[in-house]
């Protein structure tokens, strides 16, 4: 048996793994002290946000490609991680914002349900793939850094920076926790097949899914209550302890940054002095 409910399942148990695991090595950004990383990621991160020219999301795009490139990650599994599902999600957001009663406009075509005439607009269209383009590069960023960097070494990395301990635990103990509701989630799964017999509808199929989400909920949250507990009875009384790591950095560290600097720098007098008509 393999329903269409235990495909989704495991696929999407598979890609959150995936994406919170880092797979390459050998590359440019995995040479870099992880909290120069991070600290690049943000900026990059930060200009892809504020920038409303559609030139420069090419440019942060493009370079975003060439990091992954240079990190010696293939293109195809990056732009996979960066284009499929965010994007889709963003793209059903802003559906709304393609007719006239949100973004008035020159008209392009009409979706008549009912009594009801829906006209899209291209002024709404252009905002709407504009609001996507934007999502998926600012997205790219995170998603190149932890394909280079084990998310302990983020954390580390952002600890050294000087980041409040208990954002950089609640952080750790996140990750851990998605990765035990996975586990858990995926044991839950293995269970049931091996007491199925034959085929089911596809409407038990999908019944059963929203159980299993329904169960996993219930387990998580009695899972927290019990972590911590646990804590509780280990001595912790809301303080987190330990010395921040202290940052060594190298040459190769500083120029990464500073070229950093010098691209976001570059993208701001360009808008500003070539291509500020092309604002969105």
């Amino acid at each position: 048996m393999s329903s269409l409910a235990d495909k989704t399942i495991e696929e999407a148990s598979r890609y959150i793994k995936l994406s919170m695991n880092a797979g390459y090595s050998g590359g440019l950004l995995q040479s870099i002290d992880p909290a120069i990383a991070f600290l690049s990621s943000v900026i990059l991160l930060a200009a892809t946000i504020s920038t409303r020219n559609i030139i420069s999301l090419l440019i942060l795009f493009s370079l975003s490609i060439s990091l992954a490139l240079l990190s010696n990650i293939p293109v195809r599994d990056y732009l996979v991680r960066v284009l499929v599902f965010i994007p889709i999600f963003t793209a059903i957001i802003a559906i709304p914002s393609i007719f006239s009663q949100v973004t008035p406009g020159e008209t392009v075509a009409s979706v008549t349900l009912g009594t009801i005439v829906l006209q899209i607009t291209r002024e709404g269209l252009i905002n709407a793939a504009t609001f996507v383009f934007r999502v998926s590069v600012a997205v790219s960023f995170p998603v190149l850094l932890v394909m280079c960097k084990d998310w302990d070494d983020v954390v580390d990395g952002m600890a050294s920076l000087k980041i409040p301990s208990i954002v950089v635990e609640i952080l750790s103990m996140t990750y851990r926790y998605i990765i035990t509701m996975i586990d858990t989630a995926m044991e839950m799964l293995l269970s049931r097949k091996s007491r199925l017999v034959g085929r089911e509808s596809f409407k038990d199929s999908w019944k059963w899914g929203g159980e299993l989400l329904g169960a996993l909920f219930m387990k998580s949250a009695r899972t927290s209550t019990e972590v911590f507990m646990s804590m509780v009875s280990r001595g912790f009384s809301g303080e987190i302890g330990g010395g921040d790591p202290e940052i060594s950095l190298s040459r190769k560290d500083i120029t990464f940054l500073v070229v950093t600097f010098m691209i976001v720098a570059s993208l701001i007098l360009g808008e500003v002095f070539l291509w500020g008509k092309f604002s969105l």
